[in-house]
């Protein structure tokens, strides 16, 4: 199970919004409505795997050439990210402290649940997808989209779009140096101690994290 903790912020989706996001498009997916404009998606490289399969090796998304263009995905996390996601988190039916001094329950949930566990991973999720969605601002590959909301569901969405040197160099197109910034993001915070302490269970996650980035398939 990995391990950190979350901060929930004035920045971050009200569950309202991150139910009625992920209704919205959980329709979308099944029939193309609003919350995918296929138009306003980046090409996907052959090779970069997609929203319903698994991913392969290889493929970059292309970035603007005007470092001021304005980008938006809107991508979901797809099934087989999901699958990585859940593998990452573990799954409890009952409360249990991290060992951080955060109750957890369910796919890592901090806290009491939303409904069942995956109502509560659902909306998680979408909170993920929305927060990656809204702060980079280049067009990313699938795997590269997963392994961010990966990341963005352990930091939580305020988290993530407080990591300036991420964000920083994934907007700037380097995602090579995005992925090495991606293994940064291995402490916890400790409520026993009061500090931030070192944790082995989130550099190892962060480390299958940056190779999905990277286009390879890490479980």
């Amino acid at each position: 199970m990995s391990r950190l903790f979350r901060n929930d912020s004035p920045g971050a989706l009200t569950r309202e919004q991150a139910v009625a996001l992920m209704k919205e498009r959980i329709a979308a997916q099944a029939g193309g409505g609003p919350g995918h404009d296929v138009s306003h998606e980046p090409r996907v490289p052959k090779g970069s795997g997609d929203e319903s399969g698994e991913w392969t090796t290889g493929g970059s998304a292309s970035v603007p050439t005007d470092g001021n263009s304005a980008h938006r995905d809107n991508r979901r996390m797809s099934v087989a990210g999901r699958a990585f996601l859940k593998a990452q988190e573990g799954h409890r039916d009952k409360p249990y402290d991290d060992g951080y001094g955060n109750m957890t329950q369910g796919y890592g949930n901090k806290g009491p649940l939303t409904g069942s566990a995956e109502d509560s991973f659902n909306i998680k999720v979408a909170e993920a997808d929305e927060a990656v969605n809204k702060n980079v601002k280049v067009p990313l590959t699938q795997a590269q989209h997963d392994a961010l909301v990966s990341l963005a569901y352990n930091l939580g969405p305020n988290g993530f779009a407080n990591s300036p040197i991420l964000l920083g160099l994934l907007n700037a197109g380097k995602f090579d140096e995005a992925a090495d910034q991606i293994l940064q993001f291995k402490n916890a915070f400790n409520r026993h101690t009061g500090r931030m302490e070192f944790s082995q269970s989130l550099a190892d996650r962060r480390k299958r994290e940056r190779l999905l980035f990277l286009g390879n398939s890490a479980r």
